[in-house]
């Protein structure tokens, strides 16, 4: 999906399909355990979930969760996810702009609720 509306913009929207092909050539059992070796290494960021629950015109409950988490290598903090939950079924969103979630994150403290 592209924004045009928003040229400038970083966000990425990624379907199921997308996900697939740019997942088609990744060893997943190499990049889990590079993932939890660095993560054993410290070096991680965990910082506390963000939640953002709403009401649809419909009336039905949906949810927006931000749970992010980079993996630091070389200097670089790589990616977060965010999970939007609704009567329709999960869309995972991967977002190009990791490093303002985190910052926000971060700097909002332990126990802050997160509004993105």
């Amino acid at each position: 999906m592209d924004f045009e509306q928003y040229p400038d913009s970083r966000f990425r929207y990624l379907t199921r399909a997308d996900v697939i092909e740019a997942a088609r050539d990744v060893d997943i059992v190499a990049a889990v355990a590079e993932a939890l070796t660095l993560h054993s290494a410290g070096q991680s960021v965990l910082p506390e979930e963000a939640y953002l629950g709403w009401t649809t015109p419909q009336g039905d409950s949906a949810r927006l969760l931000a749970m992010p988490g980079a993996l630091v290598q070389d200097g670089r903090r790589d990616r977060d996810e965010i999970v939007i939950s609704n009567p329709f079924g999960m869309s995972i969103l991967d977002v190009a702009v990791a490093d303002r979630i985190h910052a926000r994150a971060e700097a909002a403290g332990p126990g802050t609720r997160l509004t993105l």
